[in-house]
């Protein structure tokens, strides 16, 4: 169960479930962003190649202001539906 935060902006609809046979944890964000076109905008400007094995596809890296308006949502939601007390990092 998610528990709603004020570090959680008011737009976003959360929803859990689980998958598999060991039922693991799944997070649903749906309305991340409050203007998707401007996003759509950056991406159609930018190039995509491989950025790192963990991902097969071709991307583009995402702007930081972007990351920094989600993390701050996306942590208390680590926390707690999958049970990271120590916060969360972005990797690549």
């Amino acid at each position: 169960m998610v528990t709603v935060s004020a570090q959680i902006p008011a737009h976003w609809q959360i929803s859990t479930s689980t998958v598999g046979h060991e039922n693991l944890p799944v997070v649903i964000i749906d309305n991340v962003l409050a203007r998707p076109d401007a996003f759509v905008q950056h991406a159609t400007r930018q190039s995509f190649a491989p950025l790192a094995p963990h991902y097969p596809g071709l991307r583009a890296k995402a702007p930081h202001h972007y990351l920094a308006q989600i993390m701050p949502g996306i942590l208390p939601l680590l926390r707690d539906t999958f049970d990271y007390k120590n916060g969360a990092d972005v990797n690549e």
